[in-house]
């Protein structure tokens, strides 16, 4: 656990303590509510879902291929300094973003993800947006995130949330036996 307590102040655990948006709208999925919770361990079939939806902008060849390897997978999630929130738009469970603190001060973005019909909404970017403020509230200086360079929509959806681009890592990973590159972005307090 670092300095800046992830656990007790990136974690909700209570009603009280949760983080929320009041209001949204999107042309297609319109929401109201918005809240920040610690993922409930039965949500991994969702999670598991979601992540199917779009596989190629989340998998490499070194990711969980079935669901049973998933369910192996799911406990690192939350490992060590790690923390997997979930995102509940007017009460339903439809999103995820995992964090992890590296050291204090310097966290990162460990996935995102939401289910498809909540994408153009505004409801993700405001999801993240309230992650990033509330790790700038405790004290956070910078928050990283590697994405695949092939992932252009999640790289523009990082941009509008004041992502700096800081290069790219060559050959850093493979899918589908062929290596690819990871675009390496950051967000500063001062950026929001």
């Amino acid at each position: 656990m670092g300095t800046f307590g992830v656990e007790s102040d990136l974690r909700p655990s209570s009603v009280e303590s949760r983080v929320e948006a009041q209001t949204g709208t999107g042309s297609i999925f319109q929401w109201k509510r918005i809240e920040l919770v610690e993922f409930p361990a039965e949500g991994r079939m969702e999670l598991w879902n979601w992540l199917m939806q779009f596989p190629k902008a989340n998998f490499d060849d070194q990711s969980p291929k079935t669901l049973e390897e998933f369910e192996r997978f799911f406990p690192l999630l939350t490992a060590g300094n790690r923390q997997l929130s979930g995102v509940r738009i007017d009460g339903a469970l439809l999103g995820a973003i995992g964090f992890e603190e590296l050291s204090p001060g310097l966290g990162a973005l460990r996935g995102i993800i939401f289910d498809k019909s909540t994408h153009g909404s505004g409801a993700p970017l405001e999801a993240v947006r309230m992650l990033l403020a509330r790790a700038w509230a405790n004290g956070y200086r910078k928050i990283e995130a590697e994405v695949f360079a092939s992932n252009r929509r999640v790289f523009a959806f990082l941009k509008k949330l004041g992502a700096v681009y800081e290069g790219t890592r060559a050959a850093h990973a493979l899918q589908d036996g062929k290596p690819i590159d990871m675009r390496m972005i950051a967000f500063f307090p001062e950026a929001l």
